[in-house]
């Protein structure tokens, strides 16, 4: 046989408080230890002051020109003759005016 347990909802709502309370009380203090400074560290090295410096760096040429190279005019080796020496390159006029 089952004991049927009857919670009186202010208890339950009191209890509910008192554990978010309880849970802020503990967690808060490892909030503010987590937004401390970092203890001051060794001497930078030339690389850390090269990291440092802002300002644009262009890519290399190569790499510039194969990501702004126009993207309509990439060919797919996808319709090749029967002795695969040639393919066809179907280029078209754009898109149909209305």
């Amino acid at each position: 046989m089952t004991r049927r347990v009857i919670y009186d909802k202010r208890r339950v709502a009191a209890f509910a408080a008192i554990l978010c309370a309880g849970l802020l009380f503990c967690l808060a203090p490892r909030a503010l230890f987590a937004q401390a400074t970092a203890p001051a560290s060794a001497p930078t090295s030339k690389l850390d002051e090269i990291l440092k410096q802002e300002g644009y760096v262009a890519p290399p040429e190569a790499l510039s020109s194969a990501v702004l190279a126009p993207r309509h005019l990439n060919v797919a080796l996808s319709n090749l003759s029967p002795d695969k020496k040639w393919f066809l390159d179907e280029i078209g006029d754009g898109p149909v005016p209305m």
